[in-house]
């Protein structure tokens, strides 16, 4: 029998991260806590071949760059939807190198997890979460719920130890160039303009 994928809602810990922010004016120090939970997709809930692989994982250290990338491919709304895309790119061939991805609806969905790392970029794959948003943003820029998820995510991977406080967001391109999230993002005081790709 198949039963029907359960979202799983992880409350953040509210008032634990005042000392880190998300507004757009570098200069603030202090983000009134986000009071919505983080709507959260496991991979067993997802991946109809139940593909979680527990070889290769590394010790659960944290992170010091989030790296934000576009999967290149249409958009999605639910889970439902979303998990059929999902795999359908495992069919086509295309292996999964995100530790996570965040949907237009404002999901997240766990690919490699935090305990497997990327090797998208080599050169960061060791300190480094690679997170996708699920689109393409080359004409039009990313929907309010899925960068507030991104933001909630964020927030949830330090509290949970697995970010490191004084992280860096790095935006990449994998194949075109998804200029309007980066503008999006690019008003997070984390965004390192110096390494993310210029257009």
């Amino acid at each position: 029998m198949n039963h029907a994928p359960i979202l799983i809602v992880r409350k953040k810990r509210t008032g634990a991260l005042r000392r880190h922010h998300f507004s757009n004016d570098s200069r603030e120090n202090v983000l009134p806590p986000i009071e919505e939970p983080e709507r959260y997709v496991s991979r067993l809930q997802w991946d109809k071949n139940k593909e979680v692989n527990q070889l290769n994982l590394v010790p659960q250290l944290k992170k010091d760059t989030v790296i934000i990338v576009q999967t290149d491919t249409e958009q999605c709304d639910g889970i439902k939807t979303c998990s059929m895309l999902l795999n359908s790119m495992q069919e086509n061939g295309t292996l999964l190198q995100y530790n996570f991805l965040v949907s237009p609806d404002g999901e997240s969905f766990e690919a490699l997890g935090w305990r497997r790392n990327s090797i998208i970029f080599p050169k960061y794959s060791t300190n480094a979460l690679v997170l996708a948003f699920i689109g393409n943003y080359t004409q039009e820029a990313p929907s309010s719920a899925q960068v507030m998820q991104a933001k909630i995510f964020l927030e949830n991977s330090i509290s949970q130890e697995h970010l490191d406080l004084n992280f860096n967001i790095i935006g990449k391109k994998t194949k075109e160039f998804p200029k309007y999230l980066f503008i999006e993002l690019s008003k997070l005081p984390q965004w390192n303009k110096q390494l993310s790709d210029m257009d």
